[in-house]
């Protein structure tokens, strides 16, 4: 398509000229070669800079992963919420660390399910914070394909359900909405719902 506009666009400055200068041959063959090259010269870059992205996607860490919006570009996924949490309880050094880990990852929706009032308590209390975060969070690199119903040992010891339901898996409650978010030192997979794990 790209290819057509342009022929369009060069024969439409042609034509004018060979109308008024009849001995002038349009080389519509020159002209298509040329729109080609120009369309495999943008073709080329486009692939450049997806390939550049997805290098930059894989040189980052858990953390830093959290940082780039995810899906929709219209409606991105964000996990600002997430990334803020997980520093005020310090659990952010953790989770730079070598691992590997596996980050069920509440996205910023998943947060704004909880009640402003709740949640400003769930951040003042840093000790009941880094215990929620951390039930996030398993040991490894579980992808889509490793999870299995039966239950995952958390960060913080705690045991969460995992039940798949027609191919889809859920963690503890939340359903997993998008998987194998890859990070140098883990995987993310996005689920709908902050944790909350038992007492």
């Amino acid at each position: 398509m790209k290819k057509l506009m342009i022929v369009a666009c060069l024969a439409s400055f042609a034509v004018p000229a060979v109308a008024q200068f009849p001995g002038i041959k349009l080389d519509t063959k020159a002209i298509e070669k040329a729109a080609k090259k120009d369309g495999d010269k943008a073709a080329k870059e486009a692939e450049k800079a997806a390939k550049d992205g997805a290098r930059a996607a894989l040189k980052a860490d858990l953390i830093d992963t959290l940082a780039l919006p995810r899906g929709d570009a219209k409606v991105p996924t964000t996990f600002l919420k997430l990334a803020a949490a997980l520093s005020s309880a310090e659990l952010d050094k953790a989770l730079k660390g070598p691992g590997p880990f596996t980050l069920f990852a509440p996205s910023d929706a998943a947060f704004s399910t909880i009640a402003e009032v709740d949640l400003a308590a769930l951040l003042a209390d840093k000790a009941k914070l880094t215990s929620v975060l951390q039930s996030h969070v398993v040991a490894g690199a579980l992808h889509a394909k490793d999870l299995k119903a039966g239950k995952l040992k958390s960060l913080g010891g705690a045991d969460i359900a995992v039940t798949i339901a027609d191919g889809k898996a859920s963690f503890g409650g939340a359903h997993v909405v998008m998987t194998d978010i890859e990070a140098t030192n883990g995987v993310v997979h996005v689920i709908d719902a902050v944790v909350m794990p038992k007492s």
